[in-house]
């Protein structure tokens, strides 16, 4: 394990720092987070300054632990360019795997909040597991005992966490993340010795597990799956929610987001197809705005079969009803010989020829049947369309497709 602290210029009093029944008196409490956590290694930031006044003191403190105490030199930080510095001699020190405590008591100027951005940085980029982040109190000590309280700041680091996992939902729709998370939180407190006896959570991986079903259902493209985990994540974001307040509170800010999200998915009567199918376009719209194009090609082309079995009064459940209204489809659409060739006294045919709008829905049907095959082919034949084109034209597609939903009532708009 190594420790990462800073030192300033300060005149530092002495103080004993408590933490978790461990105590020491010293003015740098590098000197005592070190005895609290045994590390291999105390790597020490300081200025030119810094260095000389108390690095020779800290190394002294340090020799009966036989601590190695390595100072990594960094410049004033009076310009960007020097806070750049700062953060790349944080980081050249740490390798993958390296396990790390930051220490950010005595750090000054902007070296607080380079140590939590350095901390989330590491974790990713170089693997390094981060143990802890704490600052050493002196300003909340006991005036009678003199003594000071160690704050574990860690959690906070977590904020990094709920807000890259909130911000992947935000753009996708896939809550995977913040499912895991949550339902992490639950895990975590329910295993830890020293809240055996409290309360605990109990909500929290239910309403995790609900989005990670629902995220799963999203990016497979299942729509009445989508429905249904949709309300159970309502329902379990509220039974929730006082768990979350308390236990989860990154996520109880982020709850009412989550539920703006899911709300308009979400089908109490799977079996009434209109408001089905006002959920499909909801979720089609959402692909589109979050530019899936592999997810809005595929849905879109299915949902128009489900449409037209539903103003055929045809079960859209029924394999053989879905494959008639596709076939009925693809006779009248395509090249000219095809259409020509189409029965026209075949009723399932006239009826859809008759039908309102019929027109713009052909063409549509005739743009995603090129598309959907492009993307299904995976680019494997030789008259393929360049992925950039390809991308564009299926997100060209949502005003087609977003006129087809007002042409049969269909975008919700009245609810």
């Amino acid at each position: 394990m190594k420790i990462i602290t800073f030192l300033g210029t300060g005149n530092y009093s002495e103080t004993t720092y408590v933490y978790e029944g461990k105590r020491h008196q010293t003015k740098l409490f590098p000197a005592a987070l070190s005895r609290f956590f045994l590390p291999q290694e105390l790597l020490a930031v300081v200025t030119t300054k810094a260095k000389d006044k108390w690095l020779e003191t800290l190394q002294e403190e340090m020799k009966d632990l036989l601590v190695r105490v390595t100072p990594v030199d960094i410049p004033d930080g009076r310009s960007e360019r020097e806070v750049w510095e700062i953060f790349d001699a944080m980081t050249e020190h740490l390798q993958k795997g390296d396990r790390v405590v930051f220490d950010i008591t005595h750090s000054f100027r902007t070296l607080p909040m380079l140590a939590f951005i350095a901390a989330a940085y590491l974790r990713v980029a170089r693997g390094v597991q981060i143990e802890g982040i704490y600052y050493g109190a002196y300003d909340a000590r006991n005036e009678q005992t003199n003594e000071s309280p160690v704050f574990d700041l860690t959690s906070f680091l977590q904020l990094l966490d709920w807000t890259t996992a909130a911000e992947y939902f935000r753009r996708t729709l896939d809550g995977r993340f913040l499912g895991e998370m949550l339902k992490g939180v639950q895990q975590t407190m329910r295993s830890a010795e020293t809240q055996a006896q409290g309360d605990l959570p109990t909500k929290l991986k239910g309403a995790g597990q609900a989005m990670v079903e629902s995220a799963q259902a999203v990016m497979l493209t299942q729509p009445y799956a989508v429905m249904d985990s949709s309300k159970k994540v309502l329902q379990r974001l509220d039974a929730a929610r006082g768990d979350a307040a308390a236990y989860a509170r990154p996520f109880a800010v982020l709850l009412d987001i989550v539920r703006e999200e899911h709300a308009p998915l979400a089908l109490a009567d799977p079996n009434d197809p209109r408001q089905a199918l006002v959920r499909q376009w909801r979720l089609l719209d959402g692909y589109f705005r979050r530019e899936q194009a592999v997810q809005a090609v595929t849905l879109a082309r299915e949902w128009i079969v489900s449409l037209f079995c539903w103003r055929l009064q045809r079960d859209g459940a029924d394999r053989q009803a879905r494959e008639e209204v596709e076939r009925a489809f693809n006779s009248i659409t395509g090249n000219q010989e095809r259409r020509e060739a189409a029965d026209r006294n075949d009723p399932l045919i006239r009826s859809l020829l008759e039908m309102e709008g019929i027109e713009e829905v052909k063409s549509l049907w005739d743009d995603l049947t090129i598309i959907r095959n492009q993307i299904a082919h995976c680019g494997m034949l030789r008259d393929k369309i360049p992925a950039d084109r390809l991308h564009r034209n299926a997100l060209n597609l949502r005003e087609k497709v977003e006129r087809t939903a007002q042409t049969f009532g269909l975008t919700g708009e009245e609810e």
